[in-house]
């Protein structure tokens, strides 16, 4: 195929649509390493760490947009079963062994897998209650969650504390062994917590879903 000479002289010869699309998403991808890195130096040399969680979480996000559909496929056999062999697993997903193995590897080293853990069933016995907490916070600022999420991991009953959006500011999963036990963490930790304002608290009835129990 020819080019007149005044497109040649003006630079006018344009590269294949998937060509140029390719080589912008890499340059993207490299930006935004780029930018990772340079931002989580900056925020070990200043001791930031609420900001140092904010760029891991972006880098994160970014990390898993990477991934492709068998990487799903993996993730998805995994929730359920996190004690699969390598093997079975590879026949789950449509892979050979040493594929999936390396797949694995790889979200494990690049932090979309971030390690594994164990369900375990609560027993009926009637032993211990679940107590479902809403907290509000006074000020949702950044010193305010610090302060509050550092004493509130101190707490061994409270098995799991999320940020909310809506109105409560933090959901608790807490283990109590009656209602006069958990009276005793009401007073002597949770109305104690830095910067709290408000506290709703109900008891669970019973489990009706729980991710693991079959």
């Amino acid at each position: 195929m020819r080019h007149s000479s005044d497109d040649v002289r003006r630079g006018r010869m344009k590269r294949a649509p998937e060509q140029t699309s390719s080589r912008a998403s890499n340059e993207a991808s490299s930006v935004c390493a780029i930018y990772g890195y340079i931002t989580r130096i900056y925020c070990i040399f200043v001791q930031n760490e609420a900001l140092d969680a904010r760029i891991f979480h972006f880098a994160q996000v970014l990390t898993m947009a990477e991934i492709d559909a068998i990487d799903r496929r993996i993730l998805a056999v995994l929730r359920r079963d996190g004690r699969m062999p390598n093997v079975q697993l590879a026949g789950e997903v449509g892979l050979s062994p040493s594929a999936c193995l390396r797949r694995l590897h790889a979200m494990e080293t690049s932090g979309v897998i971030r390690g594994y853990t164990v369900l375990v069933d609560e027993p009926d016995s009637g032993d211990e209650s679940v107590v479902i907490v809403q907290i509000t916070l006074e000020r949702l600022t950044e010193d305010a969650i610090r302060k509050f999420e550092t004493e509130v991991r101190k707490c061994p009953e409270v098995r799991q504390c999320y940020l909310m959006t809506g109105i409560a500011d933090y959901l608790l999963h807490v283990a109590v062994k009656s209602p006069r036990d958990y009276e005793r963490i009401h007073t002597e930790v949770f109305s104690r917590l830095p910067g709290v304002s408000r506290i709703q608290s109900s008891f669970a009835i019973r489990s009706v879903i729980s991710q693991g129990r079959k």
